[in-house]
């Protein structure tokens, strides 16, 4: 199956390479094809550029005038020349941007810095001082030392993304072919979503540092600081994803981390020691976190008709046919005032109550209705009370909405199964910590096909699934089902509502007063 993608996608980037018009998609192919069997920088060798200096001029004299006032903040502790060299690049290609330096307390003071600490602070509180002196800006970039930019108006398509929140994100080091420390999840033409964070170039909007703070000194002198504000970015609802990029970034930033090119600040056993004191902070604050963000008025039914890639519970496509939703519909309209919204990647169409949504080539489509419904969600706060159920097996026999309580996630049930006692979530769990954690949790099985409750609720489940799923790489197994409980029962801080009132016996194939019938 690899090397049958591995000749379709590489087909694609010969024809990218001779249409004179040529689509970077067929690079994105080829560069899917190329790690699956060990060569990714091969891709990106020998692609065109997507950004180049005259479209970036011709962005900058279209958009110039009206992206607001651009800051620049670069913290530097003892890598003098290295600074020296990473200034320069930023000064040149960066006109009109205000550009401050935090010298972290280095042994010879830097001679350009806009503020010096006498004592080594560390990263988090040199970089909340760039922030602060940059607190007049609309659009804030904190370099490291060992960064810079490569072309004049880098920070256009940044600006114009319409994203509050990205960072110069790397696969992994350029010239070698090993092996990627994190996972891309998303690869499309215009952005790019990785499990892990990396701090050398970080963007931000105004309102990104507003809502959601500057970073947590907590951590000490170095490590996870700047992962936390993308993850408190993320549940303030401002970003679809805790860590993105743009796609092609390396036209635009150079980090000397990439090429392993600079010494670490922090080495040895410190490093070390940092770590593991962070990791204990960053995972206790990520494990209570919470998000909740008012709404609209409306009621809303959300199913999915994802037929790109096979169901590995089924081990089939499904059809690319819209009537196989249609008894959920015809329920949900006979049995409610709800609107229904229904997402495909074959079909867009819009009838009143019913609106369906067409959205490209995904992952797995047990994962991607998640992230597919959170990002359209969250940029549409219409709805009050929201349920996401299965297309092909559920059907609404009474209307919910009225008897939704707030702070209250209500799910499927599957009892009488304990987790730790069903072999079926053991073995279908992949081999993270959602693996372990299943072998022990003496909780009652719920069901993902229906999950609902207050809009608030609903979005931060979507979060949570999101960043434990990145977390993890995506090692959770073919299944969400695991993934689910593991957050319904171990991350969740709210009221969990399930039983015989929500849903019917799984399976039972019975008609009762439950709110929705599944199977």
């Amino acid at each position: 199956m690899k090397e049958q993608h591995t000749i379709s996608y590489l087909k694609d980037a010969l024809f990218g390479l001779l249409d004179p018009y040529y689509s970077h998609g067929s690079f994105n192919k080829a560069l899917q094809a190329l790690r699956l069997v060990g060569y990714g920088n091969i891709a990106q060798q020998i692609r065109r550029p997507r950004y180049t200096q005259e479209s970036l001029t011709h962005m900058y004299m279209i958009h110039g005038d009206k992206i607001g006032k651009i800051g620049i903040g670069i913290t530097t502790h003892n890598r003098r020349e290295r600074f020296n060299e990473t200034y320069g690049h930023i000064a040149e290609n960066s006109p009109d941007c205000k550009i401050v330096v935090v010298d972290d307390a280095s042994d010879i003071p830097c001679e350009k810095a806009t503020y010096r600490f006498d004592e080594n602070v560390g990263i988090a509180a040199a970089k909340n001082k760039c922030l602060e002196l940059l607190s007049d800006c609309d659009h804030i970039f904190l370099f490291d030392d060992d960064c810079y930019p490569k072309l004049t108006f880098w920070y256009m398509p940044y600006v114009l993304s319409g994203i509050n929140h990205m960072m110069y994100l790397f696969d992994q080091k350029r010239y070698k072919f090993d092996k990627p420390r994190d996972k891309r999840f998303v690869l499309d033409d215009t952005y790019s979503v990785h499990s892990h964070a990396k701090g050398c170039m970080l963007y931000y909007t105004k309102e990104a540092i507003e809502k959601a703070g500057v970073m947590y000194t907590g951590f000490g002198r170095w490590g996870s600081e700047h992962v936390d504000l993308s993850d408190r970015i993320f549940f303030s609802g401002l970003t679809p994803f805790p860590y993105m990029d743009l796609e092609y970034s390396y036209d635009l930033i150079y980090s000397a981390d990439e090429y392993d090119a600079t010494p670490r600040t922090v080495n040895g056993q410190e490093f070390w020691d940092c770590l593991n004191k962070t990791q204990e902070v960053y995972f206790e604050r990520a494990n209570n976190r919470t998000s909740t963000l008012g709404y609209g008025e409306g009621d809303l039914v959300v199913a999915h008709i994802l037929t790109s890639m096979p169901d590995p519970q089924r081990g089939t496509q499904w059809p690319k046919d819209i009537g196989v939703a249609q008894k959920l519909v015809d329920s949900v309209l006979e049995n409610s005032e709800a609107d229904i919204l229904i997402f495909t990647d074959f079909y867009e169409g819009d009838f009143g109550r019913v609106k369906y949504v067409k959205y490209p080539d995904g992952m797995s489509p047990l994962f991607y209705k998640f992230f597919i419904t959170y990002d359209y969600l969250r940029r549409s706060r219409k709805y009050k009370n929201i349920f996401i159920v299965d297309s092909n097996d559920v059907e609404m026999l009474h209307n919910p909405f009225p008897h939704i309580k707030d702070l209250t996630l209500y799910v499927g049930s599957d009892a009488p199964y304990i987790i730790k006692d069903y072999d079926w979530m053991i073995n279908n769990s992949g081999m993270s910590t959602v693996n372990f954690w299943v072998r022990q949790a003496d909780f009652p099985t719920v069901n993902s096909g229906v999950i609902g409750g207050r809009a608030d609720m609903v979005m931060h489940f979507l979060r949570l699934f999101i960043f434990w799923y990145m977390k993890y790489k995506g090692d959770v197994g073919e299944r969400n089902m695991p993934l689910c409980n593991y957050i319904f029962w171990d991350k969740w801080r709210y009221k969990l509502e399930y039983g015989k009132h929500v849903t019917t016996r799984f399976k039972a194939y019975e008609r009762t007063n439950a709110w929705w019938k599944h199977k």
